[in-house]
């Protein structure tokens, strides 16, 4: 067998994201089209169907709870049903 065929072929597989991290870049670019706030990575978890997001900001907290059901019906366009349901800080 020829190793850059099978190299070639293993090549694809380096971009697959795992779940967890497709859907903390999915929620990341939700959020800051939604109310134009850039959020890192790290300040978003997903735990059982819930979005936690780790914010002191008030105000960002209540704009997050105002927008709420948009937030969460566009990530279902996006995801799916079976994506997160909830939002928590």
């Amino acid at each position: 067998m020829d190793w850059k065929i099978a190299g070639g072929f293993l090549e694809k597989f380096k971009k697959i994201k795992p779940p967890k991290i497709f859907l903390q870049e999915e929620i990341v670019k939700i959020l800051q089209e939604k109310i134009n706030f850039l959020f890192k990575q790290e300040d978003i978890e997903i735990k059982r169907n819930t979005i936690l997001i780790k914010t002191d900001n008030q105000s960002l907290k209540n704009e997050i709870f105002l927008k709420r059901e948009k937030i969460l019906s566009e990530l279902t366009k996006k995801i799916g049903p079976k994506g997160p349901t909830n939002i928590r800080f």
